[in-house]
This record gives structure tokens, sequence and C-alpha cells, in this order.
């Protein structure tokens, strides 16, 4: 839609138009209010005691007790830091971490520039293809999040097994079409890819979301995201040097075995995510 815009009404009204969007999305987050229940202190003894047994989450004491930023230097700083802790400190969260850095550095393979020089140097077709494969990726992206939507009920306990399936799919995918010719095929595995990429992405961040606290999970996610962040600038760079050493279809068999590295570091620390879901089932069979 954005490329017919530009086409239609050209490039400076375009520019306006989003910026009218953002102020509009501006407005409606505005109406946003953040709940002020106090589950910490509603919550029962012995569901308290499980979570303290975790040894990955601040207790309530602790949450009650830790002093806010009072503007001073010190206090900045450990505010400022408190996200890379979080990240260091709970193992779970560190291989998710992990996990998403691998996987971003070969998932900067999908910006438009590596995506046009397969295009025309692999699949031998013209530019107009490269907003084919584009298009193909974002409807896959919109039918796995429908299918994910879907599959809630599903997925509840089956999170971790869940997002490992959606990586091993999306490597699986990523190394086939890397060595694909027919670009209407290469259309579908791109399809394709949006549930896998879906399946992956929403249930890592389910289970970060779990991992911590309400009030450490901004600051957990601001970290996650500056980190990535900054992989992804790196992966940029490495990627680009790679193609040109190395040829577009390589570049993207490598993408491929990153995922595949990213799944393997996930199954080597599956005993992480399997006492989390014991710690889980004891609390559903308590409030049972």
């Amino acid at each position: 839609m954005g490329g017919i815009l530009v086409a239609w009404i050209g490039a400076l009204p375009t520019l306006m138009l989003a910026g009218i969007f953002y102020a509009v999305a501006m407005v409606f987050t505005a109406f946003i209010r953040e709940p002020q229940g106090h589950e910490q202190e509603n919550m029962p003894d012995m569901t308290r005691s499980l979570i303290a047994q975790r040894g990955e989450a601040a207790s309530p004491e602790e949450e009650k007790t830790a002093p806010l930023p009072t503007g001073s230097e010190r206090e900045y700083m450990k505010t400022l830091t408190e996200g890379w802790k979080l990240i260091w400190r709970i193992r779970k969260v560190r291989t998710m971490i992990f996990m998403d850095m691998v996987d971003m550095l070969g998932g900067s393979v999908w910006v438009g520039a590596f995506i046009l020089a397969f295009v025309v140097q692999v699949l031998q077709q013209s530019e107009e293809w490269w907003g084919f494969i584009n298009t193909a990726y974002f409807a896959g992206a919109i039918g796995g999040g429908l299918l994910v939507v879907g599959m809630v009920r599903w997925l509840q306990g089956r999170e971790f097994r869940a997002m490992l399936l959606g990586i091993a799919i999306y490597a699986a995918l990523t190394l086939v079409f890397a060595v694909m010719t027919n670009p209407y095929i290469s259309l579908l595995l791109v399809v394709a890819m949006g549930p896998a990429a879906e399946l992956a992405a929403v249930n890592r961040r389910t289970l970060l979301q779990l991992s911590v606290t309400r009030e450490q999970l901004p600051k957990l996610l601001s970290a996650q995201d500056a980190t990535l962040n900054f992989t992804f600038c790196i992966s940029l760079l490495i990627m680009g040097w790679i193609a040109e050493q190395f040829g577009i279809v390589n570049l993207y068999l490598l993408a491929g075995l990153m995922s595949v590295c990213a799944l393997v570091v996930g199954i080597l620390s599956r005993s992480a995510f399997q006492q989390e879901a014991t710690m889980k089932h004891s609390e559903k069979s308590l409030n049972s």
C-alpha cells in the first residue's frame, strides 16, 4: 500500500499522511491506563513461596523495599542497568535473549537490499518481485498471528516447545528458499515463513513476560530492544560483506544456519524451561 500511495500522490504527501497516522495512534495510546491492582499483596502465601523458590524474580518484600530513583547518579545508574542485570541473572531469560541475538544476526537478510539482490540474481525476475516477496511475507505473518490466536488454548503450557517448533520450521524454509530458483515456489515458501516466525516470536515474548514481575518487565524489554537493535546493526554490516564476498545464495544459507544455531541453543537449555513448567504445574495444582 505504501508503494501504491507513493506512486499515486507522491513521496512528500505520503510522508505527511504517515505523520498523521502516528498522531492518531498517539491519541489512542493516550487513553491507555495502567491497571493499579495489587496482585502481589493479594497473592496467597503458598503461591508467594513458590515464586520465591524460583530464585529468578524479586520477592514481594524486595519489590516493596526496592529503592526508587532519587535523581542521584548512583540511583540513576542502578535503574539504568537493572534490565541488563535481570538478563544476566535469570537463566531462561538469558537463553532467550541469546537466541534472539543469534536469530537476529541472520534476520537482517530480509531487508530490501538483500531481497532485491536475490530476486535479480537468483530468481532472475524484475524488481517488482521484490514487492511480491515482501507482501507474501507480511501476509504470512498476519495469517500466523491469527493462527496463534486460534491456538492459544493449546499453546498454554507448551510455549517453549511451540517456540522451538516455530524456529525449526522457519530455519528449514529459509534453507530451502536459499537454493530455490522458481519464483512462484519462493513466494509460497515466504508465505509459510510468516506463521513459523510468529509462532516462535509470540511464544518467546510470552516466556519473557512470564519470567519476571510486572514492575521488572519494562526494564527487561528495554534492555532486550537495545541489545537486538545493536545486534541488527552489526548484522547488516556483516551480512553486507558476506553477500559481496560469497554471494547472495550463501548469505541466505547462512541465515538459515543461524536459525538452526538458535534452535540448538534452545534445546541445550531446555532444563531451565522444564523447571519453570514444573513450578507452574505446582501452582495450578495448589490453586485448584
